[in-house]
């Protein structure tokens, strides 16, 4: 596996307390590295009733042969 983007997007709900329930919509976009020995790290930015930034390893499991 190589560099691979992906996007994602949906509808949630948020509540703060002082208004009642609101519908947001959902954006995230980010990018799978290169394997790394049993893990795959990430990269990601989301909007949805705010700004987000996430990075991680995901495992990878070993394709059957």
């Amino acid at each position: 596996m190589r560099w691979s983007p992906y996007a994602g997007g949906g509808i949630g709900a948020r509540y703060d307390g002082a208004q009642p329930w609101r519908a947001v919509a959902i954006l995230v976009v980010g990018v799978n590295a290169p394997k790394w020995k049993h893990a795959a790290p990430f990269v990601e930015a989301g909007l949805g009733g705010g700004f987000r930034i996430g990075a991680g390893l995901r495992r990878v499991e070993k394709a059957p042969r």
